[in-house]
């Protein structure tokens, strides 16, 4: 009797606990679905599994994403654009059978998918890769589901408005030493600090799903002038300055919540950790913190961040110099009709700047501009693309210009062009437009 019962027991025992899923195996059946899912404000091909959603990994790379396999590991990796750059994405097909229809299996499969680095549940589906939509976001995505609309609709961070930096401090060059300590008050176009909040230069970062605070110090401004703000920094960190020295991040909180303060629109930061690294000619001390809500950048109101706060400390003004950069983006940011287009590249000049400028009136859709424009006012001039597409061989939509230079006679603008047909090198008098074709080749 005890026999036939222990078998009994390890029969129970196999039935409750099956053994691993592996590669091939059946996950499950899918369903046909009156749900459309959106992903950054078009529709991607996706199938129901009984109240959850996956969507086509493969087809992502029309959507902003880049999307990369490695056959020798067997991954496929996913990562968040900028731009959307592959094209405007596949028409989808909708399925003719009623919703709730089970239209087959999926299965499981061996290869690991990323998003944005970390493993996200992965299926396959007819040699296909299809990911767990809703579990996006953990990434910092959003996913919102409309049932009167019958839609999910995922957003990526960027696009949402919840990736983004902000400038908090500019380090000067200084001769007079640090005092250890500083403040740092943002609201809005308005930046204020003390003490040593002029020593570096400081910027916050916002990924979507978590905070970071970057802080550089430069041997050409302060670095050298900073001893005691370097050195009690360095007592905060848990990791890099050498192998030996790193601890869990969790042993450096109550010596780091004792002199680090942060806070976002009211809201203070908990379990701060700070990590060190150094570049050519600056030392980087990386804040992260948890706590505090994701805000959109519009929602940021106030910021707050110091080292050993002296409340009697004289406060000043930080003010950040001007630079090519943001004369450039500002002349991009009044070109921009879409939210995708953007500024691909420009270059300065004498009396002249050139902006490689690319529109996207519709998703994947690139029209490539060469705006001239005149530095002494700001103003654009003209585009030079529509004059290099009367060339034959040209006249395609996304061109590719570059290795932009000035020549011998001033105001003469050498640049290169690249089609699908032919490569070419073109110059353009400034002040006229006029455009000439030096030499090409053909592809």
């Amino acid at each position: 009797m005890k026999r036939i019962l222990s078998f009994a027991l390890i029969f129970i025992f196999i039935l409750v606990f099956p053994a691993d899923a592996k590669s091939g195996d059946i996950a499950g059946v899918y369903y046909s679905t009156d749900i459309s899912t959106i992903l950054n404000g078009h529709e991607i091909d996706s199938i129901n599994i009984g109240g959850q959603t996956l969507i086509s990994a493969e087809d992502m790379h029309f959507f902003a994403f880049n999307v990369n396999w490695y056959q020798e590991y067997r991954e496929l990796h996913i990562v968040n654009a900028l731009r959307a750059m592959n094209g405007e994405p596949p028409t989808i097909k909708k399925s003719n059978y009623p919703s709730g229809m089970v239209l087959g299996n999926y299965y499981e499969t061996d290869i690991v998918t990323y998003l944005d680095g970390e493993p996200i549940t992965a299926y396959n589906i007819g040699g296909r890769t299809y990911i767990h939509a809703e579990e996006m976001r953990k990434w910092g995505y959003i996913v919102q589901w409309s049932e009167s609309e019958r839609i999910l609709d995922i957003l990526s961070p960027d696009r949402a408005g919840y990736m983004y930096s902000v400038k908090l401090s500019n380090g000067e060059a200084t001769t007079e030493e640090g005092t250890g300590s500083f403040s740092i008050d943002y609201s809005g176009d308005a930046h204020f600090g003390t003490e040593d909040a002029n020593h570096f230069t400081s910027l916050m970062h916002c990924s979507g799903k978590d905070y970071s605070i970057t802080t550089a110090l430069y041997q050409n401004q302060a670095l050298f002038y900073s001893t005691e703000l370097i050195n009690k920094l360095n007592s905060y960190v848990s990791r890099g300055i050498s192998e030996e020295e790193n601890v869990s991040p969790e042993e450096k909180y109550d010596i780091i919540n004792q002199s680090v303060k942060i806070s976002i629109n009211g809201y203070q930061a908990e379990n701060i950790a700070v990590t060190f690294s150094r570049g050519n000619g600056h030392i980087d001390y990386r804040f992260t913190f948890d706590g505090i809500p994701i805000f959109k950048l519009d929602e940021i109101k106030e910021i707050h961040f110091s080292v050993d706060e002296n409340k009697n400390a004289e406060k000043y003004q930080i003010v950040f110099p001007v630079y090519e950069s943001d004369i450039a983006e500002s002349i991009i940011e009044s070109l921009r009709k879409n939210y995708d287009d953007y500024g691909r590249t420009y270059r300065f000049f004498d009396d002249y700047g050139v902006i490689d400028f690319r529109e996207v009136p519709r998703f994947g859709k690139v029209i490539s501009h060469l705006y001239i424009v005149r530095l002494s006012d700001k103003e654009i001039l003209y585009d030079v693309s529509p004059k290099v597409r009367e060339f034959a061989g040209y006249d395609y939509d996304d061109l590719v210009f570059f290795d932009v230079k000035v020549g011998a006679i001033k105001n003469n603008i050498f640049f290169a062009c690249n089609s699908p047909e032919k490569n070419g090198n073109f110059y353009v008098e400034a002040p006229t437009g006029t455009v000439h074709l030096i030499s090409e080749y053909n592809k």
